[in-house]
């Protein structure tokens, strides 16, 4: 018996998301757009999520399950929800985020596009120009985002809308081009608002790794090598939910500022190797590694990162001879004044005002987390 392949295969990993799972599958089910296949990987939840699953995919054929029965993280569970997709294309969900209704349906409505070409004649003939179509689909759509914030008891904050204005890229470089202004709105390094097209990511074995932080991020510069048209949507149906109690950007993380200055470098490197390595790459580099090197001494002011004071002097002076930072934060352009101080305290070798910095931030956030919140771009 054969099966139609829908046009979009949805990936969710669900990890203990009982209270959420619900609202995400229903956006889903909810959608004006009705040509997918939706794939719920359980990693090893401790909770009723895998029941509530079951539930869901008893109601709607185009659902389907897989449990796994050991716990290796979100990156894994999109791997094996990856393996069983049957879509042209692939997107993914978080299982505690939701969509607006007419999300998907706007996001698909260009992926096709018809090219008119003109068969040679003799312009002696003086004959019509056959005319002859071509239609061909776009490799990558890229979104905006909804930010919801919510604080440590639960309750909405705010929102934050992070737009794009609607374009299409038609050739490898002008989707290049495009990638450090994705990132530069935070929106290159996440995988919900891009739907792949599926056998790019077959084709080329690309697969999420194992990693703390940024995994999507690490994975979306896997796929933008191969990515040769991209069309750009204004859409923000998808609302990321950003909850105090449950963010690991709230946790201290002890790869973070490798894997951060990891993140920096591969785009530093990956502009040098395509040769458009500009001024304006520069500064987004430059800008990003700097608030990363901020929220870095912050973090290692927490109790959790065991770190004496000796450390921590240690920790900087390593930022010293540091050769990314040199060849992208120390003679870029920094807007904000928080990170045009520190930077010019990191190039001037002052150990002790950069600790007392990063202390005074420390302090500040703890007391009023709220003030960072809705203000915070790096993720």
């Amino acid at each position: 018996m054969e099966t139609t392949q829908p046009l979009i295969s949805i990936i969710m990993p669900i990890y203990n998301a009982e209270l959420y799972i619900d609202a995400a599958i229903n956006s889903v089910i909810q959608q004006t757009f009705k040509d997918w296949e939706l794939i719920l990987v359980d990693d090893a939840s401790k909770d009723n999520s895998y029941n509530i699953c079951k539930e869901w995919a008893e109601k709607d054929s185009r659902i389907t399950v897989r449990h796994l029965s050991t716990n290796k993280g979100a990156g894994n569970a999109r791997n094996v929800g990856m393996d069983l997709s049957k879509g042209r294309y692939i997107t993914f969900m978080d299982a505690d985020d939701t969509l607006d209704k007419g999300l998907y349906e706007s996001v698909t409505s260009g992926i096709n596009q018809e090219t008119v070409l003109y068969s040679k004649q003799d312009p002696k003939k003086h004959k019509t120009k056959k005319e002859e179509r071509i239609v061909t689909d776009t490799d990558m759509v890229v979104w905006g985002v909804t930010e919801e914030y919510y604080n440590h008891k639960g309750k909405h904050t705010g929102s934050n809308i992070l737009s794009l204005e609607d374009a299409v890229y038609n050739t490898p470089e002008m989707v290049r081009r495009k990638v450090i202004r994705l990132e530069d709105r935070t929106l290159f390094g996440y995988q919900w608002n891009h739907l792949y097209k599926r056998e790019i990511i077959k084709d080329n074995n690309i697969r999420f790794e194992k990693v703390t932080l940024y995994e999507d991020y690490f994975f979306n510069l896997k796929v933008i090598e191969h990515i040769n048209t991209m069309i750009v949507s204004s859409n923000c149906g998808y609302h990321y939910y950003k909850r105090e109690n449950q963010s690991l950007t709230n946790t201290y993380v002890p790869e973070y500022y490798k894997l951060s200055r990891r993140r920096v470098e591969s785009m530093y490197e990956t502009y040098k190797r395509w040769q458009m390595y500009t001024p304006e790459v520069k500064n987004s580099c430059g800008q990003r590694l700097v608030r990363y090197t901020l929220s870095a001494l912050v973090r290692n002011c927490s109790p959790k990162s065991n770190m004496s004071h000796k450390d921590r002097r240690k920790w900087v002076k390593r930022l010293y001879k540091d050769n990314l930072y040199r060849a992208v934060a120390k003679h870029c352009y920094i807007e904000q004044i928080p990170l045009r101080i520190l930077r010019g305290l990191i190039n001037r070798h002052c150990t002790g005002l950069i600790l007392t910095m990063g202390r005074f931030v420390y302090i500040v956030k703890e007391g009023k987390p709220d003030i960072f919140a809705k203000k915070r771009q790096i993720h």
